[in-house]
């Protein structure tokens, strides 16, 4: 989890006071003009105007309960408090976003000090209550903000192991895939080949059939040439020819060539 510049996020609010960073337009750089401010001089005394700075220990051990002049100054106070907060929601919205916890702190530490500020102003508790409940706000949004960013560490943590184990799933399925791709071609030329084989052994068969018809039937021929009287019956194909008595010259170097031919295409 990416965690914005101190002076756009939660820890411009509330965390730890020498971390804040000046930035113009934030909440943190807000707060920390408070400090100085001229019209709320007097306050300074009993109060820490900066929101993010603890009470000092004079503001922590000071009994005494709000003046009605110190009233206006308590209110004007609070006011710019809430202004800052919203100059800061101004400056996230163009373009420095926090996420849906980091806002609900800020506005639970605004709240927080406009409650004690409250019951400072009424009465009900002295500038010591007030600034012992700063302080504690302080420490709260503090310990808020650690548990935070502990979250987005783990967050972070579990997206990376999360990645590594898909990538992990990725890769092996990619290798199941190689070996089957693998395994696959291998099957189709080892069919290939086999089919090749089968081929080349029909075709094999057949020639022999081929040669072996054609012996046969050259064998009878010449012999039916070199003897005439034979009388033998020629079978070509599903026919049977009777040999002529009689052969002419012609006949017998025809039978001679055919003879060599068959012999020859035997061979092969």
């Amino acid at each position: 989890m990416k965690i914005p510049k101190l002076a756009s996020s939660i820890i411009a609010i509330a965390i730890l006071p020498s971390y804040v960073a000046a930035q113009s337009g934030t909440t943190g750089d807000c707060f920390a003009s408070l400090q100085s401010n001229q019209d709320l001089t007097r306050l300074g005394q009993k109060v820490s105007l900066n929101p993010l700075v603890e009470p000092s220990f004079s503001m922590l051990t000071n009994a005494q309960f709000i003046q009605a002049s110190e009233k206006p100054l308590l209110v004007q106070w609070v006011e710019k408090i809430s202004e800052c907060v919203k100059t800061g929601r101004q400056y996230r919205a163009d373009g420095h976003p926090l996420t849906a916890r980091q806002e609900q702190m800020i506005e639970e530490f605004k709240s927080g000090i406009e409650i004690a500020a409250l019951k400072l102003f009424e009465k009900k508790s002295t500038f010591a209550d007030f600034s012992k409940r700063h302080k504690e706000l302080i420490q709260e949004a503090s310990t808020k903000y650690q548990a935070l960013l502990q979250d987005g560490q783990r967050q972070m943590q579990d997206q990376a192991k999360a990645a590594a184990e898909a990538k992990a799933r990725a890769d092996e399925q990619a290798r199941i895939k190689r070996r089957e791709q693998s395994a696959q071609e291998a099957r189709d030329a080892a069919q290939e080949a086999q089919a090749a084989a089968q081929a080349r052994a029909l075709a094999t068969a057949q020639r022999i059939a081929n040669c072996r018809s054609a012996r046969e039937t050259m064998t009878a021929m010449c012999k039916a040439v070199d003897d005439p009287n034979s009388g033998i019956n020629i079978t070509i194909g599903n026919q049977v020819s009777p040999m002529p008595k009689w052969v002419s010259p012609f006949e017998f170097m025809e039978c001679s060539k055919w003879k060599d031919e068959v012999s020859r295409v035997c061979r092969q």
